[in-house]
């Protein structure tokens, strides 16, 4: 009998053994799925309960005994509710397909087994000692003593046989192996947290990876990839199933594979750190400048480890350097553009100025004037230089108005095709809507013409213009040359050619004052410089786009504006005749005789400038420093009605001077004179009636014209109140 126990036992055993395995697997392929994991596990210990009492213990005819119990106990205290509530029945089912007298009590050992088990898994969340070994074995001679006493509702023929015969293998073998059991099950649960867990921090650490826009990689000593991430697998052209435990022997074509693994062996030479930069094809086509930083891994106890290695894409920072060094160079070309345009205006001026003195003491008939007419058509011409070099340097003077640039576009165009030879078309279709910037009219006429003349030098047999227009709103930065331009709602212009086009090297040179790549004598190499300068101005951006042998293309992009919330606009009386001014001049309240203070730092300007003034009949007082004027206002202050002042000087500008000079003589008015822009002197919500601008350098008709409409309305005050 002692051997048919032991037998049936051993049976048993192997079914609990195959039990630990099988619900192991059941906890590493399922830990995010707690019921469905509780499902397969009732399912599990239901039918090793179940093969059990197929391989039982029989005491008696009709009694059977088998590990049940012990199966039952443990899925009710490790599946919880529901594998307990799955088992069960399971059992149920089975012990009822059997029979014999003892089936109601087996079932009863069943139902209380699992009643235990699901109990103890309730109160063993908040009192983790539960699950420890004492209170395991308590809990297994509680659920096998319950199993003895139950063995009381067996027939009154057999029942105390029955419990003779089993109370002591039940009492003192079945816990011990519900015990071992259920340390093993512990063990398992606990080794797939901690495998879950480590596949979870595994995870973490591979999105974390991914989620790194540059390309890194971690190898072993051998060579063989170990992890990587997904911007890696884009550059290298495979997934990470193919990289992962492959060398670059499997992964790269020669000579890269033996670069690397050259790199490699340098690395695991010196351990350390390692950079260097390499041309790489990737697999989306272009090849790119990478710059690879590169270090060992370590041990704990000191041995290298592997190599891991984070590769930067140097291609797009090269270009954006080589933009931003372009501006900066146009930025330094404008400001040295700007200077030499303004003394060059200074020199003009005299040279203007003394030539107009020679003309207007000559008489008609007088053969020098012939010579005299010449220098100053030249000086004339070359004023229209220096004002193409300050429109690159951002420093003409401007009067910035809405304008609907669809039909300035227009306007422009109607004159140019008289200039544009039959064989060159020129292709633009007018909009309905408006599209408005602020801007001044001359100025964008003057960016339409250069670049439409421009197109037109460019076709040299036959080909097309095309103009077109467009309000565009830029989601992100767009590329380009010289520089991107920013996100935001623009209105482009876009002047197409199908001519020659330019070569690529070419290009960031094109905006350079004095470069041209037409043939000698056919270009200033101010064109396109002065386009873009208005631009600029403009707060816009110019960008092309061109291929040799395959025409150019121009986009000007300016900030859109709305009509409603447009800026005023500052207005400038129109150009009038030399006849128109000394008529009204001669029938005006302004009389010769009004004090002038001129503040000009440039003696030759200063004396020319005094010279006409005084012949014109005012009194004047000249001051070659800002201090210099300062002092003689002092003295002069209740006799000046007019200062006349340069806007740059050195010490301090024409435009803080006459503030200085207005807090002691409110009533003054100023006529700035500069080569400059007129920025310098708007937006300083002074009275329009006391600012004007003299942009040098001017001709005698010219300041005395800007003095007469300056002293208007101050001789008349002086009239009125003497």
């Amino acid at each position: 009998m002692a051997m048919g126990i032991f037998h049936a036992l051993l049976n048993n055993l192997t079914l609990l053994v195959s039990l630990g395995v099988l619900y192991s697997v059941i906890l590493r392929k399922f830990p995010q799925h707690p019921q469905l994991r509780g499902l397969l596990s009732g399912v599990l210990f239901g039918c090793i309960a179940l093969l059990g009492m197929y391989t039982p213990l029989h005491l008696s005819e009709g009694p059977i005994y088998d590990g049940r119990s012990i199966i039952l106990s443990l899925a009710g205290l490790f599946g919880g509710p529901i594998a307990g509530l799955i088992a069960a029945p399971i059992a149920i089912a089975g012990r009822l397909a059997i029979g014999g007298v003892g089936q109601w009590v087996g079932i009863g050992v069943i139902v209380e087994s699992t009643a235990l088990g699901i109990l103890l898994y309730h109160l063993s969340k908040d009192r983790p000692w539960m699950l420890r070994w004492p209170a395991l074995w308590g809990f297994s001679f509680l659920v096998h003593a319950g199993m003895v006493l139950i063995q009381l509702g067996m027939p009154a023929g057999i029942r105390w046989h029955v419990v003779h015969q089993i109370w002591a293998p039940v009492l003192l073998l079945y816990p011990l192996v519900s015990l071992l059991l259920a340390w093993i099950f512990l063990e398992q649960r606990a080794a797939a947290e901690l495998e879950n867990s480590l596949r979870a921090h595994e995870q973490l650490l591979q999105d974390i990876l991914d989620a790194m826009p540059n390309p890194v990689s971690y190898k072993d000593i051998r060579g063989r990839y170990i992890a990587c991430n997904r911007a890696f697998c884009f550059y290298n052209g495979h997934d990470i199933d193919r990289i992962v435990g492959n060398t670059v022997d499997e992964l790269l074509p020669e000579p890269a594979r033996t670069f690397f693994a050259q790199k490699d062996a340098e690395l695991l030479d010196k351990p350390g750190e390692q950079h260097f930069e390499l041309q790489i094809p990737c697999s989306d086509g272009p090849t790119r400048d990478i710059l690879f930083d590169r270090a060992t891994v370590h041990r704990a106890d000191g041995t290298v480890a592997g190599i891991v290695s984070v590769m930067g894409n140097l291609t797009e920072r090269r270009e954006l350097e080589a933009q931003l060094r372009q501006a900066q160079k146009l930025e330094a070309v404008g400001r040295l553009a700007g200077g030499v345009a303004h003394d060059f205006n200074n020199m003009l001026g005299v040279i203007l100025g003394q030539t107009e003195e020679l003309l207007y003491n000559l008489d008609e008939t007088d053969p020098r004037r012939t010579e005299l007419e010449e220098i100053r058509q030249a000086a004339q011409r070359s004023t229209e230089l220096t004002r193409q070099l300050l429109a690159f340097a951002r420093r003409q003077s401007v009067n910035p108005q809405l304008v609907d640039v669809g039909n300035q576009v227009t306007d422009s165009l109607r004159m140019l095709r008289r200039l544009i030879p039959e064989n060159t078309a020129i292709n633009y279709m007018p909009l309905e809507q408006p599209l408005t910037v602020l801007i001044d009219p001359a100025q964008f006429n003057q960016a339409v013409t250069n670049l439409v003349l421009n197109a037109r030098d460019a076709i040299e047999k036959t080909g097309s213009i095309t103009v077109t227009l467009v309000d565009i709103a830029l989601k992100e930065p767009q590329a380009g040359v010289p520089v991107p331009v920013p996100a935001g709602s623009w209105i482009r212009l876009r002047v197409e050619d199908t001519g020659k086009g330019i070569n690529s090297d070419q290009l960031e040179k094109i905006f350079e004052p004095f470069y041209t790549t037409k043939e000698i004598g056919k270009g200033t190499g101010l064109g396109l410089a002065t386009v873009y300068g208005i631009v600029s101005q403009n707060h816009g951006f110019v960008q092309v786009n061109s291929r040799a042998g395959q025409g150019t293309t121009f986009d000007l992009f300016f900030p859109r504006h709305d009509a409603a919330n447009a800026p005023k606009a500052h207005a400038i009386s129109p150009r009038r005749s030399t006849d128109e001014i000394r008529k009204e001049m001669s029938e005006s309240v302004v009389r010769p005789g009004c004090t002038i203070l001129i503040a000009e730092d440039e003696e030759a300007n200063l004396r020319l400038t005094a010279r006409i003034l005084t012949r014109a009949g005012h009194h004047v007082f000249s001051a070659s420093s800002p201090a210099k004027a300062i002092e003689i206002f002092a003295a002069h202050k209740s006799e000046i009605v007019l200062l006349l002042t340069d806007v740059i000087m050195p010490e301090m500008n024409g435009m803080d001077l006459f503030l200085r000079l207005q807090e002691e003589s409110p009533g003054l008015v100023c006529v700035f004179m500069s080569g400059y822009t007129a920025d310098i002197i708007s937006s300083q919500g002074l009275d329009e009636s006391q600012v004007h601008f003299l942009a040098k350098p001017f001709s005698r008709d010219d300041l005395l014209r800007a003095v007469h409409e300056a002293l208007l309305p101050a001789a008349r005050s002086l009239i009125a109140d003497p």
